[in-house]
């Protein structure tokens, strides 16, 4: 995120991984990154508990017994619905809900739904077939409901390289 958009209120930036271990685990490296820097950022998976101390048990069961949350990091629904964050970690099936329950729709409220600027989706292949389809009308409905459609940078993340064995010239 760029520094100017520190001052927009709101998420800027939804990351969509396809399991929770992987999002569990991206979110822990971006909050050691964003430690200090004005930045907040949310995770919100079906272990992310309501408020309070069930929030902070859930929170050191995923991280670890010791860990504490950061500056950076907004670690329960309700916060996250009072104040969202600048970015926002979550998976396909969460975000589906976030967009149809009444409960969450103060995460995309009028004069801060608009702000959402990039959408990332990790481990781009897994989202084939069905699911691929199921995805692709999610993210038309994210568009929709933030008023981003033609706007909202769309960006595919793999780790996994797939070579066609008749075109890899190495053999």
């Amino acid at each position: 995120l760029y520094a100017k958009d520190k001052g927009l209120t709101g998420i800027k930036a939804i990351l969509i991984y396809p399991m929770n271990a992987l999002a569990n685990s991206q979110y822990q490296e971006l909050a050691i990154k964003l430690e200090g820097s004005g930045l907040k950022i949310g995770l919100y998976t079906g272990d992310t508990e309501e408020e309070g101390g069930a929030a902070l048990s859930a929170y050191k069961e995923i991280f670890g017994a010791d860990a504490v949350p950061k500056d950076c990091e907004i670690i329960d629904r309700t916060q996250l619905r009072r104040s969202p964050p600048d970015i926002l970690i979550t998976n396909y099936a969460q975000l589906e809900l976030m967009l149809t329950r009444q409960v969450d729709m103060d995460l995309f409220a009028e004069g801060r739904k608009e702000n959402l600027q990039y959408l990332v989706l990790d481990e781009i292949h897994t989202y084939s077939g069905k699911q691929g389809a199921d995805v692709a009308f999610l993210i038309r409905r994210l568009k929709q409901k933030t008023n981003t459609k033609g706007r909202l940078l769309c960006i595919g993340t793999s780790a996994t390289m797939v070579s066609d064995k008749a075109d890899d010239k190495s053999n």
